[in-house]
């Protein structure tokens, strides 16, 4: 039956594949709507398989539409429920029809019949009711008409009724037995749209998991456990392995990332309750409170059901416990997967497997698809591939990376990062891999080389390579690393960690850090370098009195700087200050010839927002310049006690302007020799600074200072002005 009135459990977009639905549902609504097609179609979404099924009980039209057309076009497989009345619809038979259409040529898939309440004999040869509904037809067509149009459906059923399929009867039993069979009908026929395509080596993994698992051995509830090292592809198998024969259990359940899942009492609770609603199909009324409680629910929910549960990254044995704590929880023929590093977690397990390392030329077909979109190294690259590879241990997952890491790069980027790899004496070849590997989970857009924190501390020669450590908040450790943690690593220039990510104040940090964002600081002062090229600083809610001890100086003076931090007061050498968040700096005569750059500092309390903005004008007794804004990024919110914002802009940024902007006028503004700087330093989203300071940074005021080679990088903050209109600029990130 057709309409224009439909309902899909999927978009109307083509997904990658090329079907834009699983399962097309031919039925007559009378007969079948409000039950049995009914519960089918729910039952096909909850296993998550895509199905387009007729919404609209009264059709407008003679002939079928060109939506449902399109939709049979689209789907992989039909399911075509014969009723009692199915015959006397001519829709219902033009979908038929159109149909095995799609099947002979070759668009449809499989064709999955079910007779429902219907003798497949009497649709086969149209028989009884059947043959009445025919009747019917063909006194409704002229006779130029009959032969063609009654002959296509005629053909059409006899076709359909000759596929194999399901008969649903007083005699045969239930619907929902029926309904479970097609499930599986379907879903063994499914290949996953794509996703396994490019998993190289896959299909062996698949068949000795096959084995392991036992699916036969239907009594009986099975625990095996994937044992590997990071990056071996566990959690890959895994999830082929459950895309592959979850259809066969009556619910499952792919639990990813159990160790990052569950470090608090409410973060288990969740897993237990995730658990549930994906084997259930259903959401919860409740919310579990005690995990204690969980494992009660869930031995009462399953222990009569077959069910699958994959427990991915599982390192700890409460973990096992909350979430399968025992065979017995589960009904017969469940098989409860874990995947795991530690194999002493696999102490009752049933079976264990351990995934080989890829072949040498799997390696090279799998580093070539991430480093040149191939499948083998271009002319000039085999060697550099061979010596890359090498150092991956084979590790699918280090593959994966060290080849993105190459892509699109020249070969003396290549050469210099294998010759830093090639230094590492052979013991700690182990230690590469593995921070390869964990780099994955904290890279920042893939600008950086960043370390996961489980091997920092383990890292020796490899603290050279690293550019980058990102370390969201859910991978910190309760217990932080050695003071000197960043000893060696010269290369460091952007650190984005949380809490107490050092066990002490860090004993060291590198002179080419840019950007360190570092927020729950613990401690009262940070060892800012001397000579330091650091140009962001983001610290909320930290504990942080001083930013170092002791006198340290050095000049900003070619490049923008950031800083925001806890804090009420505003640094003594700002020389001018005020309350509030507007404040006037007098400019000496002929400034534009001495100044190198303008300070500002505001403090803000602690609903300031995340974003700051200052607005300058420059004002003599001759003439009003309109305001310059700047949008500066990423201002932290206050701590308890609020927040110091600072920022310096060096004059630079306008001369600059003179050479990039062609309609910039530098007469529009440089004969204002002498007057004053009105500054408003304010939230983006509305409160004004508490207080602010500003400060003229002229060249005497750094001739005193050392200073390093004008080599300061806005490495992560810049800010860059444009001219709007006549005396008008806009300063924005």
């Amino acid at each position: 039956m057709a309409s224009s009135k439909a309902s899909a459990s999927s978009s109307s977009s083509k997904p990658t594949g090329g079907w834009t639905y699983d399962v097309f549902l031919s039925f007559r609504g009378e007969d079948t709507r409000n039950n049995f097609v009914d519960h089918l179609y729910a039952a096909l979404v909850q296993k998550g398989i895509h199905t387009f099924k007729d919404d609209e009980m009264i059709h407008r039209g003679e002939s079928i539409s060109s939506e449902l057309m399109r939709a049979i076009e689209e789907s992989r497989f039909a399911v075509v429920v014969f009723s009692k009345n199915y015959a006397n619809s001519s829709w219902c038979l033009d979908e038929l029809a159109h149909i095995m259409k799609c099947r002979d040529e070759g668009e449809l898939k499989v064709i999955l019949p079910v007779f429902y309440h219907v003798d497949p004999s009497d649709v086969r040869k149209q028989k009884g009711e059947y043959a009445t509904a025919f009747q019917k037809h063909e006194e409704n067509f002229n006779d130029g008409e009959k032969n063609d149009e009654v002959n296509k459906w005629r053909g059409a059923l006899a076709g359909a009724a000759n596929l194999s399929g399901h008969h649903i009867s007083d005699a045969t039993g239930g619907e929902f037995s029926v309904i479970n069979k097609i499930i599986k009908d379907i879903m063994g026929k499914m290949k996953p749209r794509g996703m396994e395509d490019n998993l190289i080596g896959i299909e062996s993994h698949m068949d000795a998991l096959t084995l392991k698992l036992s699916i036969q051995k239907t009594q009986e509830v099975l625990i095996i456990g994937i044992l590997g090292m990071g990056g071996i592809g566990k959690t890959t198998i895994a999830q082929a392995f459950f895309r592959r024969i979850s259809f066969k259990f009556e619910g499952s359940s792919f639990i990813k990332n159990v160790r990052e899942g569950s470090s608090t009492t409410r973060d288990v609770c969740a897993l237990q309750e995730k658990i549930l609603i994906d084997v259930l199909g259903t959401h919860l009324e409740f919310m579990i409170q005690d995990p204690e409680d969980g494992v009660n629910i869930i031995q009462e929910r399953f222990c009569k059901k077959k069910v699958l549960i994959v427990l991915d990254d599982v390192d700890d044995v409460r973990q096992l416990k909350f979430l399968a704590g025992s065979d017995t929880w589960f009904g017969p023929g469940s098989r409860i997967l874990i995947t795991t590093r530690d194999e002493h977690l696999l102490s009752y397990a049933n079976e264990k497997y351990t995934p080989a390392l890829l072949r040498m030329d799997q390696a090279v077909e799998l580093f070539s698809r991430h480093a040149f979109r191939k499948n083998s190294p271009p002319e000039g690259f085999k060697e550099l591939s061979d010596r890359a590879i090498s150092y991956t241990g084979r590790l699918p997952l280090a593959l994966k990376i060290l080849g993105s890491f190459f892509h699109g790069r020249e070969t003396e980027v290549w050469e210099s990062a294998i010759d830093r790899l090639a230094k590492i004496p052979n013991h700690e070849v182990q230690e590469v891999i593995e921070a390869i590997v964990v780099s994955k989970e904290c890279t920042d857009d893939g600008k950086h080389q960043g370390l996961r924190s489980n091997v920092f501390e383990r890292m020796n020669n490899l603290r050279l390579l690293i550019e980058g450590i990102v370390v969201p908040k859910k991978y910190m450790k309760q217990q932080g690393f050695r003071s000197n943690v960043f000893e060696r690593m010269n290369n460091l220039r952007l650190l984005d960690v949380n809490d107490k990510f050092t066990s002490h104040e860090p004993s060291f940090l590198p002179k080419e850090l840019r950007w360190i964002s570092w927020n729950n600081y613990p401690f009262s002062s940070l060892p800012v370098p001397q000579a330091s090229k650091l140009v962001g600083l983001k610290m909320i809610d930290a504990n942080i009195k001083h930013l170092w001890k002791g006198q340290k100086k050095w000049a900003a003076v070619d490049q923008c700087l950031s800083i925001g931090i806890p804090g009420s007061k505003i640094p003594s050498w700002f020389r001018e200050q005020q309350k509030g968040g507007k404040m006037s700096l007098k400019l000496r005569p002929k400034w534009q010839t001495q100044i190198l750059g303008f300070a500002i500092c505001g403090v803000f309390g602690i609903d300031f927002g995340e974003h700051v903005s200052i607005v300058f004008r420059f004002e003599n007794t001759e003439m009003f310049v309109p305001k310059l804004e700047a949008d500066m990024t990423d201002a932290p919110p206050a701590a308890k006690d609020g927040s110091v914002f600072l920022n310096y802009i060096p004059f630079s940024s306008f001369e600059k302007m003179h050479d990039d902007y062609n309609d910039f006028q530098w007469e529009d503004w440089s004969h204002i020799t002498e007057g004053k700087l009105v500054i408003d330093y304010f939230s983006t989203f509305g409160p004004k600074a508490l207080r602010c300071g500003a400060l003229a940074v002229y060249k005497e005021d750094v001739e005193s200072i050392q200073q390093i080679k004008p080599s300061l990088s806005s490495y992560y903050w810049n800010c860059k002005l444009t001219q709007t209109s006549a005396n008008t600029f806009s300063c924005t990130d």
